[in-house]
C-alpha cells in the first residue's frame, strides 16, 4: 500500500546517519532491558533527572539506559555534551542537526545503533525524555508477555487523524501525505520492542521513504514493511502533564502505570521517591524476566 501522493515524498531514506559521539558498547553485553531516551542536546537537567530516577541502572541488574541526541551548532553545548559522555558514558549524538522536523533521523539513527550493537537484548524501551516510567510496574508487564515476540507493546492509536490545520505544529500537508486517517502505529511517547524487532526495523528503515512524524514512521511505516504487530499497553499511560502527579500517586491506580508525560522534574522526582519507598515489594522483579 502506498500511502504517500509521491514516491517517499522525494526524499531519500534516512538510514546512512553517522554519529559522533557512543555509549559505552558492554552496556548491552548482559542487558535484559535497555532503554532509548529521545533527548535534545540542552535537556541536562531532564537526562539528570532520569539518571537518578527510573534510568538508575542500580534498580535492577540487566539494565540500562541510552540517551539519544543530534548535534547543534553551538560549540559550548557540544563540550557539555562531550563532558556528560565522558562522565557516564551513556550518551548517543548521530549527526545531524537536533531539530524537530529531524525527529525521524534521530529515530533512525537510535535503532541503526541499536540493531549494530544490542541485537541480544530481550526487550527494548523506547521513550523520550519528558517521560516518567514506573519501571517496577514495567516489569510485571513484561513477564506477562514474556512469550510474545515480533511485537511493539504501546499505546495504539488506530484511525488518528492527520492534522491538516496549518497553524499547528504537526501540520501535515495533502502533498505529504495524501490520506486523512493514519493506518495503526503507537504512541511516540514510550514503546517496548520485543527482541529482533530492531533489527528488522533497520532493514526496512533502508528501503522505506523518509517521513518526518517519527512515530509514525517507525511504529506505522517501518512495522508494516516488517511484519510486526502491536500489542496495546493503552491503560498503563497517562498522556496528560496536568494529571500527572495526581494519578501516580494515588495508592488505587500507581501501581498499574507504566508511563506517564511528566513537565516538571520535580514531580518526576517526587513521584519517583513514593513508588521506590515500596521497592522491597519488588526486588526481585528482573526473575524471570
Amino acid at each position: 500500500m502506498r500511502f504517500f501522493r509521491n514516491a517517499a515524498t522525494g526524499q531519500s531514506p534516512p538510514s546512512k546517519v553517522g554519529y559522533v559521539v557512543e555509549p559505552l558498547q558492554t552496556f548491552c553485553s548482559s542487558s535484559l532491558l535497555i532503554a532509548y531516551v529521545h533527548s535534545a542536546p540542552n535537556h541536562l537537567l531532564r537526562r539528570n533527572t532520569i539518571r537518578d530516577t527510573w534510568g538508575n541502572p542500580r534498580n535492577f541488574p540487566g539494565f540500562r539506559v541510552i540517551f539519544v541526541l543530534g548535534r547543534v551548532d553551538d560549540n559550548r553545548t557540544m563540550d557539555s555534551i562531550l563532558m556528560e559522555s565522558e562522565m557516564y558514558g551513556d550518551v548517543l549524538v548521530a549527526d545531524f542537526l537536533d531539530t524537530y522536523k529531524n525527529l525521524t533521523l534521530k529515530a533512525v539513527s537510535a535503532v541503526t545503533w541499536m540493531s549494530n550493537h544490542c541485537s541480544n537484548v530481550k526487550y527494548i524501551l523506547k521513550t523520550d525524555d519528558d517521560i516518567f516510567v514506573n519501571l517496577f510496574t514495567l516489569i510485571d508487564q513484561l513477564k506477562l508477555y514474556s512469550n510474545i515476540k515480533n511485537s511493539f507493546l504501546c499505546l495504539v492509536w488506530n484511525r488518528m487523524k492527520v492534522v491538516r490545520e496549518k497553524r499547528s505544529k504537526w501540520y501535515i500537508s495533502k502533498e505529504e501525505f495524501e490520506k486523512d486517517i493514519f493506518p495503526t502505529y503507537c504512541s511516540g511517547s514510550a514503546y517496548i520492542l520485543t527482541s529482533g524487532v530492531v533489527g528488522k526495523l533497520a532493514t526496512a528503515a533502508k528501503d522505506v521513504g523518509f517521513f518526518w512524524v517519527d512515530d509514525f514512521y517507525v511504529t506505522g511505516l517501518l512495522a508494516k514493511r516488517s511484519g510486526v504487530s502491536y500489542v496495546q499497553l493503552n491503560p498503563g499511560y497517562v498522556l496528560s502533564p496536568t494529571t500527572f502527579y495526581e494519578k501516580f500517586t494515588e495508592v488505587s491506580s500507581r501501581n498499574k502505570l507504566i508511563f506517564g508525560h511528566v513537565q516538571n522534574v520535580n514531580e518526576m522526582k517526587a513521584v519517583w521517591k513514593i513508588i521506590h519507598r515500596d521497592r522491597a515489594r519488588w526486588n526481585n522483579s528482573a526473575a524471570g524476566l
